[in-house]
């Protein structure tokens, strides 16, 4: 999991999110939110997009080269849609640890899920892992799914894990909070739309 660094269209000032490499078809991808790059209101993107990770304990730096963000959010801002995909290089060659990916997954409600994202500021790092049944009441209207966890700024874009055949597999990216649901972050769940959309990168 990865550290996303970048500024809005119409500022200067640094903002802070997560996501994680993935492998999909075959190749490498960074995965996150698409509320972290693309607003659905105004259609600006952000700029300056930067990462950071930590690599065998060394800070390693980079680059986000492309992205690819589904009509349907950049459109409307459905949560369902709320990924974006980036094509990535680093100031020195390093090989990142990319976690599978699954675009088949159906969430059952005696599932555990597992959410993890970076709560980032300025001047500090922290890591956040949550593990738990998911609330499925928001699945059949609008495709994402609730995950407990008390997760503050920064997290979003941060991956959703499933165990498959003993094995983590990532399977969506956390996506937003809710007043009426403190405890909780909710999350995509990706699908062969989702893939589609990522290996057309």
């Amino acid at each position: 999991m990865i550290k996303i660094i970048f500024k809005d269209s119409n500022d200067t000032h640094e903002h802070f999110a997560s996501a994680n490499f993935i492998v999909a078809g075959g190749r490498q991808y960074l995965a996150t939110a698409a509320h972290c790059f693309f607003n659905p209101v105004s259609h600006e993107m952000a700029k300056d997009i930067r990462i950071e990770t930590t690599i065998d304990g060394k800070p390693v730096y980079g680059n986000v080269t492309a992205v690819k963000i589904d009509s349907h959010w950049k459109n409307g801002g459905a949560l369902q849609y709320d990924n974006a995909f980036c094509s990535f290089s680093f100031v020195e060659e390093i090989d990142p640890n990319c976690s599978d990916s699954l675009f088949d997954y159906l969430p059952k409600e005696n599932d555990f899920l597992s959410v993890e994202g970076i709560s980032s500021g300025l001047f500090f790092n922290k890591r956040k892992k949550s593990v738990g049944h998911p609330d499925l009441s928001l699945l059949n209207s609008n495709w994402i799914i609730g995950i407990p966890a008390k997760m503050k700024q920064g997290v979003s874009g941060g991956p959703v894990f499933a165990k498959v055949n003993g094995i983590d597999k990532q399977v969506g990216v956390i996506s937003a909070s809710f007043k009426e649901t403190p405890n909780y972050v909710w999350c995509t769940v990706w699908n062969r739309d989702t893939y589609n959309l990522i290996t057309s990168l």
